[in-house]
């Protein structure tokens, strides 16, 4: 009995798996599809990594920025200048260009 019992389930399975050949329509769909989800997927992880590429800019940016200003106190207070004549100075610079 069991014999007859695995012999059936593989002739199920071989008349399972045996499928008609894909016409040119269905080949084509079933190609659209794919390339739809291809598709799909780079987009995201183009999206993925230009918001990551933003997030690491904009990190970046803020640590320079904070490093900068770092920079800009402890040179006030090693040359002892005001706030207010630092300023001025770089108000002054931007003006003309001298900074960007």
């Amino acid at each position: 009995m069991r014999g007859s019992l695995a012999g059936v389930v593989f002739k199920r399975m071989k008349h399972h798996y045996t499928k008609k050949p894909m016409d040119e329509r269905e080949k084509l769909r079933k190609f659209r599809e794919l390339d739809d989800a291809f598709a799909d997927a780079l987009l995201a992880l183009e999206k993925e990594t230009s918001q990551s590429a933003n997030e690491k800019q904009a990190s970046d940016d803020a640590l320079r920025e904070s490093d900068f200003e770092q920079r800009l106190a402890d040179l006030m207070q090693d040359y002892q200048q005001p706030a207010a004549d630092v300023s001025e100075l770089l108000t002054t610079m931007i003006a003309l260009d001298k900074l960007t």
